[in-house]
């Protein structure tokens, strides 16, 4: 049996997650990572600038890390994070090529959010800040 709202998020957030095709299929669409982040499978790792992410964020109770891309892989390595990482950039791209780095060094497997905040915050997903 099913419980249900009556509203459309619960079919939307009810449909199966798809992964993206691009760079080797790690790529998740925002709705996608929103159920994960809910179930709380997943942790994003945000590569955003803090002038991108003064245009807003992704809400404060989603498990989420600001990560400078610089020392992104130090992160990874140092800690203990048994979740798979989403990363997260402005627009996705970034964020895409970060991922296939890390994939070719073998280091994590992670996915990467398709369009990034943008497509986040065109989804209407939930954040905080959003002037846009």
């Amino acid at each position: 049996m099913t419980l249900t709202t009556g509203t459309t998020w619960d079919l939307v957030l009810s449909a199966p997650t798809r992964r993206e095709s691009g760079l080797g299929g790690c790529g998740m669409s925002p709705r996608a990572l929103y159920q994960e982040l809910l179930y709380d499978r997943v942790r994003v790792l945000d590569l955003r600038t803090g002038e991108e992410r003064s245009e807003g964020v992704l809400h404060p109770d989603l498990p989420l890390d600001v990560v400078d891309p610089a020392g992104l892989v130090a992160h990874l390595v140092n800690t203990p994070e048994l979740r798979p990482v989403v990363l997260l950039s402005q627009d996705g791209a970034a964020a895409a090529a970060a991922a296939e780095q890390l994939r070719d060094l073998g280091l994590a497997s992670v996915a990467y959010a398709t369009g990034g905040y943008r497509a986040w915050v065109e989804a209407g997903l939930p954040v905080l800040g959003h002037t846009g």
